[in-house]
């Protein structure tokens, strides 16, 4: 009788709970954005390594590491003491025939040349030039220019050394763009579209080109997104990419600290007419705060947002 009384105050205490405060959340459609990460590799969006067409003693100009102008003179490798001066001698040559050809040209005109020599005074000065302009392509071969604005890498070889013609000299690359390449596995492969917003350290940029093919042997396919700008990156470093693909429009989605395992299966606590209901539910895709619902709850359900942890079935709460 004794142990009776006790169970029944226990009940009586139990249905005298007051209900417990929670969080609502009110369940509607609305676009569903997935947010995949993998690894990518940073380059430079302009890097060139400028090879050397001419044997010589190298010797650079611009620092190493410094800015450079498209077109700026970074070294030259010294072939021989006599080209600059040969150069220079080809010039003053082409000068004076370029003259005599003029007066030739103003003589023949006026009746005082005759046409051969006029013809003679073509081939001298067509002659000339061309012997000009050889010294002047042997020179240019021997000159390294920046390709386009950028930094001045360093030097594979040191001042003073000799560099054979087809060696690596010296990288040029653009320090401000970059360019992410990375891999998409398979399963991702059909979610890629270009002009995807990417995310790499807190930069942000967009996917411009991807190949819609497998790799046989890594069966990864590769792509490449340039980043309007890269705070904080360095040139040839593995970077996290964060990736949002396309929205799922008329998707059901729940915040992620409502839904919780139990058993191996998803749950969240709806509520009805103050009751708090554990709920079952199949879940799809997870975003960075969100998750999807594919059955078990209908737009227009308010759901337990915060605080499922001291909640039982069938509390009451407000």
């Amino acid at each position: 009788m004794k142990a009776l009384c006790f169970l029944l105050f226990g009940l009586a205490a139990q249905a005298e709970l007051p209900p417990k405060k929670i969080e609502l959340f009110r369940v509607s459609s609305a676009p569903f954005v997935q947010t995949i990460a993998l690894i990518g590799t940073l380059k430079a969006k302009q890097e060139v390594v400028l090879i050397s067409k001419a044997s010589g003693i190298l010797s650079p100009v611009t620092p190493e590491g410094s800015q450079v102008k498209k077109g700026a003179l970074l070294a030259r490798l010294d072939q021989d003491s006599s080209l600059r001066k040969s150069l220079q001698d080809a010039s003053t040559q082409l000068k004076n025939q370029k003259n005599k050809l003029e007066r030739a040209q103003k003589l023949y005109h006026q009746g005082d040349f005759s046409l051969k020599d006029l013809e003679s005074a073509q081939n001298d000065f067509a002659s000339t030039r061309k012997s000009y302009r050889e010294l002047e392509f042997r020179l240019s071969d021997s000159e390294l220019r920046a390709p386009f604005n950028g930094t001045c890498g360093l030097f594979r070889a040191e001042a003073g050394s000799y560099v054979s013609a087809g060696s690596a000299i010296v990288t040029v690359y653009d320090a401000q763009s970059f360019t992410l390449y990375f891999s998409v596995p398979e399963s991702l492969l059909p979610s890629m579209r270009i002009g995807l917003p990417v995310s790499v350290q807190g930069n942000s940029g967009r996917i411009t080109s991807f190949e819609n093919r497998l790799n046989p042997q890594t069966q990864v396919a590769y792509a490449k997104a340039e980043l309007d700008s890269c705070t904080g990156c360095t040139i040839g470093t593995k970077v996290s990419v964060s990736i949002a693909l396309p929205n799922k429009t008329h998707s059901i989605s729940a915040p992620l600290e409502s839904v919780f395992l139990k058993g191996g299966t998803s749950y969240v606590y709806r509520v009805v007419h103050q009751k708090a209901l554990l709920t079952p539910v199949k879940t799809g895709e997870r975003s960075k705060n969100r998750i999807e619902i594919l059955s078990g709850l209908k737009m227009g359900d308010e759901i337990v947002l915060r605080g499922t942890r001291r909640l039982n079935h069938d509390d009451s709460v407000y």
